[in-house]
Order: structure tokens, then sequence, then C-alpha cells
């Protein structure tokens, strides 16, 4: 905890780790809200402590450390999704479909590997148990 006490501009004494959190809480909150994100990562750049700035979706994607580590990929030309992790070399792993959509394949799960018919998964739609998605997507297209 020293490197971000230091960090933050304060004396290790000023921040007793064990003794009031919620003061400490207080003290690093407002202190944080004295600088920029960009401000506070050129103070911590250099420091070697556990601080990290909070990105939307967009800004991870261009940050230039998950762009040195090509962490992101473009899936289907639609969108960019964190690629696999680990890495591993002998069996790389890859992000290449796009989720699904809640209840897209409700119906495909419940009678391929439940054994229900569509009789059942209908019935289980119309109760509210079981959710489907709206689309083309046929039970016995994939059966």
């Amino acid at each position: 905890m020293n490197n971000i006490v230091l960090g933050l501009g304060l004396a290790v004494e000023d921040a007793p780790q064990f003794h009031d959190w919620s003061a400490l809480r207080d003290k690093f909150t407002k202190i944080f809200a004295s600088k920029t994100q960009e401000e506070w990562c050129r103070v911590f750049d250099d420091i070697d402590a556990c601080v990290t700035p909070v990105l939307t979706a967009d800004e991870a994607v261009n940050h230039p450390h998950n762009s040195h580590r090509a962490a992101f990929e473009s899936v289907a030309g639609e969108r960019n999704v964190p690629k696999a992790a680990p890495r591993l070399s002998e069996t790389p792993a890859s992000s290449n479909t796009i989720q699904p959509d809640t209840g897209e394949n409700s119906i495909y799960i419940l009678t391929k590997f439940c054994g229900y018919s569509l009789a059942e998964c209908q019935s289980l739609i119309d109760d509210g148990v079981v959710e489907q998605a709206k689309s083309s997507f046929s039970a016995t297209s994939r059966l």
C-alpha cells in the first residue's frame, strides 16, 4: 500500500491501513477527485502500485495497454470482444462467435439435451418458465 500512498502525495503515517477504513476511504476519495483520470494515469504510470483507470467498453478497446496486447478482436465484423484468456500457445482459443441473444437457443437445448418435445417446450414458453427469443431460428432445423 505504500506506493499508492506515495502516489497520492501522502506520507505512510497519514494512511494507516488497519486503523479507520472509513476515514481513509474518504481521504482517498477526496484526493482522487482532485485530478482527472488522465492526470492520475500520468502519476501512476511509473509507480508500482495497483492502480488502473476505469474505462468504458469503447475506451478499453482503444487503451494503449490493450492495443499493445491485442486484447480485443472483431467478431463477425460487428463488435470488439475480449480475446480468450489465458492465451495458451498449444491450444489458442478464439472468440469467433457472437454470444446468442437471451432465449435464442432455448428450444434447441430443451429438445436436444433435455428430451422435451416441441409441445412441452411451447408450454414452458407460454407459462413464462422459459424464454424463447423471437428469431428465424427453427427448433427442428438444428435437430
